[in-house]
C-alpha cells in the first residue's frame, strides 16, 4: 500500500529506517460474519492496525519460535490449536503486535472490517553471518573455489574435515562490518521511495545558497563506499558518485538526523563546492530544501 499512498509511503519508510528492517504495508477487507483465513503463522512480525469496523482475532502459542524468515507457512489444523493465548477485539483506532511465529485467526461480526498490516521483515543473525562469508569471500581464494567433481557421491566424511578447517580459519577472518555493508546494500536496494513532490525542487536549484537549508528526504538510510581515488554514497533510488576528497561531506550528510545549513558541510569543500554538492544531491533525490512547513 505504500506504492500508492503518500502519508503512509512516508510513515513506512521513517519506520523502515528506524528499525532497519524492511516494511511492507497490506490492506485487507473483510466482509461482515466472515474469516479470511486458516489458523497460521507468518514468519516476519506484523502490526495490525484497525481502520474501519472491528474483528476478533485469537493468538496461540508458537509451533517453532522464531521461524527462519520466508520459511515454510503451515495452516494449523484446528483440533491442533487448543486454547488461545490471548483474544482480541480491535475497534478502529486499535493496534495488535503479532511476533513472528504466533498461530493467529481473526473473524468479523455483523459489520464488514478494514485493517492495515505492516509487515516487519527482520535481517537475522543468519543474514549477518552470509553477508560477512559473502564480502570476504570476494578476498578469500579458498571460499571460491569449486567442490570436489562427484562431491554429491563422496562419503560426507571425506568433505567434513576440510569443512570444519575452513570454517574455524574464516571465523577468524570474518568482518561484521563489511558484513553490515552489505546488508545496507540490499536494506536500500528494497526501499520504496516516498512520493513528496520530488521533481518540483529542480526548478529551485539555482536560488540555492550557502544560507540554503536542506534535509534529507523521508526515509533515506544512506552507505558510503570508498572506491580508491572516488567514492559514492548510494541511498534508495541512486548513487551519487564523486571524487574522493568528498567523503568527509558524504558521512555528514549520512549522519545527519535534522535540517542543516549549505555552509555546514565540512572541510575540504570550497563554498561554490558546496553549493554545487548539495544542488546535485537535490536533483538526485537524497536532499530536499527544508522550510517550516515540510514534513
Amino acid at each position: 500500500m505504500q506504492q500508492f499512498n503518500a502519508s503512509l509511503a512516508s510513515f513506512c519508510c521513517n519506520l523502515q529506517e528506524f528499525l532497519c528492517h524492511r516494511i511492507v504495508a497490506n490492506l485487507y477487507f473483510s466482509p461482515q460474519g466472515s474469516k479470511a483465513l486458516f489458523p497460521h503463522y507468518d514468519t516476519h512480525d506484523v502490526f495490525v492496525l484497525q481502520v474501519e469496523g472491528s474483528k476478533q482475532w485469537y493468538l496461540y502459542p508458537p509451533p517453532q519460535p522464531v521461524p527462519l524468515l520466508n520459511s515454510f507457512q503451515p495452516v494449523i489444523p484446528s483440533e491442533r490449536l487448543g486454547s488461545p493465548l490471548k483474544e482480541v477485539y480491535l475497534q478502529a483506532g486499535d493496534l495488535l503486535y503479532i511476533p513472528r511465529g504466533f498461530v493467529h485467526e481473526a473473524e468479523t461480526n455483523a459489520h464488514p472490517s478494514l485493517h492495515l498490516t505492516l509487515g516487519v521483515y527482520p535481517f537475522q543473525w543468519l543474514d549477518l553471518l552470509t553477508s560477512a562469508l559473502t564480502a570476504l569471500s570476494l578476498q578469500e581464494e579458498s571460499l571460491r573455489r569449486a567442490l570436489p567433481p562427484g562431491f554429491f557421491r563422496l562419503p560426507a566424511d571425506q568433505l567434513e574435515e576440510p569443512f570444519r578447517e575452513l570454517c574455524q580459519r574464516l571465523a577468524l577472518q570474518t568482518d561484521v562490518e563489511a558484513g553490515l555493508s552489505l546488508l545496507l546494500d540490499q536494506l536500500i536496494r528494497q526501499a520504496i521511495v516516498a512520493p513528496d513532490h520530488h521533481f518540483a525542487l529542480i526548478p529551485q536549484l539555482e536560488a540555492v545558497t550557502l544560507n540554503t537549508v536542506v534535509a534529507k528526504r523521508a526515509g533515506m538510510p544512506c552507505r558510503i563506499v570508498p572506491q580508491g581515488f572516488a567514492v559514492s554514497i548510494q541511498f534508495p533510488g541512486n548513487t551519487i558518485k564523486g571524487q574522493a576528497h568528498l567523503e568527509p561531506a558524504f558521512q555528514y550528510i549520512a549522519a545527519a538526523v535534522s535540517p542543516f545549513s549549505v555552509s555546514d558541510l565540512p572541510e575540504p569543500l570550497s563554498d561554490e563546492a558546496k553549493i554545487t554538492l548539495v544542488q546535485r544531491l537535490i536533483r538526485g533525490g537524497l536532499l530536499r530544501i527544508h522550510t517550516d512547513s515540510s514534513v
